[in-house]
């Protein structure tokens, strides 16, 4: 299904530090599973549901990725980078990467391997006249992640690491 929604962030910057030796050489999302970069996943799954304007946000090894990607032209899309030369933590790289972006995008870490439903998603953004919404899963141990306390369909409080 193709949705209205032409551009995503894939926040690509970090240093890969719990996967070292791994990303010594290779930043993390060039990693191969399954054949391919942790990153391309993400990017065939948006590509699925016709997003194909794409801006990476990289920092470490910036270079390596550019290289392996660079305009997009071989994957089907347009693939823009927004260069962090000093980390900016997830909220400091999303608002520099969406700084030229005027309308509703997707944004998301570039190591998550999951093959999204972005339509779903995006009719509840719609439905509910979101400024942002948030995709949750349920985990066994919430002490790493938080509990998010929801209303429906809608997120009344999160209670960070518990």
């Amino acid at each position: 299904m193709y949705i209205m929604i032409n551009t995503a962030i894939i926040l690509a910057g970090g240093l890969g530090t719990r996967l070292r030796p791994l990303t010594l050489e290779t930043p993390k999302p060039l990693l191969p599973i399954k054949g391919k970069p942790i990153i391309e996943h993400a990017i065939n799954n948006f590509k699925k549901y016709g997003i194909k304007e794409i801006i990476l946000s990289v920092g470490y090894k910036a270079d390596k990725i550019r290289e392996y990607f660079g305009n997009g032209e071989k994957f089907g899309i347009n693939i823009s980078y927004c260069i962090e030369n000093e980390p900016l933590g997830t909220g400091g790289a999303i608002k520099r990467a969406a700084e030229n972006i005027k309308e509703t995008f997707i944004a998301i870490n570039g190591d998550n391997l999951a093959d999204f439903d972005w339509s779903e998603m995006i009719e509840v953004h719609k439905r509910n006249n979101a400024k942002i919404t948030l995709g949750l899963f349920p985990v066994e141990d919430v002490t790493k992640f938080g509990i998010a306390r929801l209303d429906g369909d809608k997120l009344v409080e999160f209670i960070a690491q518990v």
